[in-house]
């Protein structure tokens, strides 16, 4: 019997290559996004797509209480998949908290609530719920799943806080507020999280000639790497794991399709290990043609990483329990600037 998902944020970048790996292995696919327009861009950009398989639902704000209700209400999900969470430099440190709190939240009060079919709930967390931005670089550091951001709700609300603390903060409250719920008793599905750190790899959400601000982050990244010039140096690194946004679709369909036992009530930290920008732009360099990467910096070939070196992260968990395998930066970083380029997008 064919299973039924609800993909929130469908449009986005992760979502949109968790919905291509899930149509092509026949699940029936419900996506939220915004406005009907968003929809209408994504099914255009990939005729392809199975739209027996797949249809869409608009909601306009997730962090509304009820938003979700009349979507599930409407159809017999066996899955829900959320990975819509605000991520804006314009909106304050109060605003982005109570987003992305009351979004997860409330997605999962209404399965609760409205959804009694549902077997299985992922949430898309993020390496930033387990970082101590504190700490830095923290040289000899192994990150593992049992790590949490203490930054509390208090300091991230500060007038004061910087725009990073309070987006940190915002991922490690709302999975924090999605344990609080998947425990209560009587919860009839079951809760795994998965906690990304930098997420590389070619977009499938953006159209021919798209303009970069409606780029992901980590897209615009690589634009920015691609068009720096060669002569310059590749900027600081800010953080210091990552990991391919095809691994990570896949890693959402594995929490769907590996014994329960394995996955319920479990967090996962996936990335593919450490990189440096300068790592980055070295493999674009030997990666790409001339041509293509006559823009990117030079820099300092095989540095790039501060003496004493960097955390580092445990994917044992991951590889054992979810089964993940990992690409290497070279083939991710790569597919991306073709993308990127192949796009063609305009500043």
């Amino acid at each position: 019997m064919t299973k039924a998902v609800l993909v929130t944020g469908a449009n986005g970048f992760i979502a949109s290559h968790i919905i291509q790996q899930l149509l092509e292995k026949s699940y029936k696919v419900v996506g939220t996004v915004r406005n009907a327009a968003k929809s209408a861009e994504l099914i255009a950009l990939h005729p392809s797509w199975n739209t027996l398989n797949l249809t869409f639902a608009s909601i306009s704000d997730i962090s509304q209480p009820g938003c979700y209700d009349n979507v599930l209400t409407s159809h017999k999900f066996d899955f829900v998949l959320h990975t819509a969470s605000p991520y804006s430099t314009s909106i304050g440190g109060k605003e982005m908290l109570s987003a992305a709190i009351d979004g997860t939240s409330g997605i999962l009060e209404a399965v609760a609530t409205h959804a009694p079919t549902v077997e299985r709930v992922v949430v898309t967390s993020s390496f930033g719920s387990i970082i101590d931005p504190s700490q830095g670089v923290w040289p000899g550091k192994t990150y593992t799943e049992s790590d949490w951001n203490p930054i509390s709700y208090e300091t991230a609300a500060a007038p004061d806080a910087d725009w990073i603390t309070a987006y940190l903060a915002s991922k490690a409250l709302a999975e924090r507020a999605a344990w609080d719920l998947a425990r209560r008793p009587g919860t009839h599905f079951a809760l795994t999280t998965l906690c990304p750190p930098m997420v590389y790899g070619p977009p499938i959400n953006l159209a021919p000639r798209s303009a970069l601000s409606r780029a992901g982050e980590s897209t615009q990244i690589i634009y920015n790497l691609l068009h720096a010039g060669a002569a310059t140096d590749p900027p600081p690194t800010g953080f210091w794991l990552w990991i391919d946004v095809r691994d990570l679709a896949t890693a959402h369909v594995l929490a769907l399709e590996r014994p329960l036992e394995q996955v319920a009530g479990e967090r996962f930290l996936v990335t593919a290990g450490n990189y440096s920008f300068q790592e980055i732009c070295d493999v674009l360099r030997e990666g790409l043609g001339s041509e293509e990467a006559r823009g990117v910096p030079v820099g300092t070939p095989g540095g790039g990483v501060p003496e004493g070196g960097v955390y580092a992260a445990d994917t044992a968990k991951s590889v054992e329990k979810l089964g993940m395998r990992y690409r290497s930066l070279q083939e991710c970083v790569v597919d991306a600037a073709r993308a990127v380029l192949q796009i063609g997008l305009t500043k």
